[in-house]
């Protein structure tokens, strides 16, 4: 997924998504810490001055920009909970969803290892609150489907809570060492179907 096609499915205007588009850009081309609100203007097609008015500083674009990935991500996972799959299926589906969003942007990112080190400096409230809105949405759903007997528990795990934990810890681990797109969907599939299969 290109950044420009994430931007068009959010509601931020017009002015905004050229300057966040053109800042992704940006960003991965000279790299965060080279690039300036100068360079971000000219990208944006912009008056410095313009670019003020939208955003406070650079620090402000990269975090809107995280921003945008992360709520389309939530968007997705969302969307892959309301499907008629057994409930196994559709939780895969929604934890595939959120993570490709995510996976898909950052490698196609220059210099990601920069970005993925800033997003973490500069950014870390916000992946914090995002990992946490996750939570509560896959905890409610997996509340629904244990209500509705979709889901029965493992006798191994106690709660929903720690089920919604266990799959939100594991997928993390998995993200981190899995070597492609293709092996992180595969074995958080595998994962998620294996904890939530009776």
């Amino acid at each position: 997924m290109e950044f420009s096609s994430l931007l068009a499915r959010t509601d931020l205007g017009d002015r905004q998504k050229t300057v966040l588009g053109a800042a992704f850009t940006t960003f991965g081309h000279y790299s965060y810490a080279r690039t300036t609100m100068d360079d971000l203007a000219e990208a944006s097609g912009i008056s410095r001055t313009a670019l003020y008015k939208i955003y406070r500083n650079k620090e402000h674009i990269f975090r809107a920009v995280c921003e945008c990935i992360h709520s389309v991500a939530l968007e997705d996972a969302s969307r892959a909970l309301s499907g008629t799959s057994p409930f196994a299926e559709t939780l895969a589906d929604a934890v595939i969803a959120r993570y490709r969003v995510l996976l898909n942007v950052g490698n196609a990112a220059a210099h990601a290892d920069e970005m993925a080190e800033l997003y973490l400096s500069l950014a870390g409230d916000l992946a914090t609150k995002f990992e946490a809105d996750f939570r509560v949405m896959i905890l409610a759903a997996i509340n629904e489907a244990i209500a509705s007997n979709r889901l029965t528990l493992p006798p191994s795990i106690p709660s929903a809570e720690t089920f919604a934990d266990l799959v939100g810890m594991s997928v993390n681990g998995i993200k981190k060492y899995a070597g492609s797109i293709t092996a992180f969907e595969d074995l958080a599939r595998h994962l998620v179907l294996g904890l939530a299969r009776p």
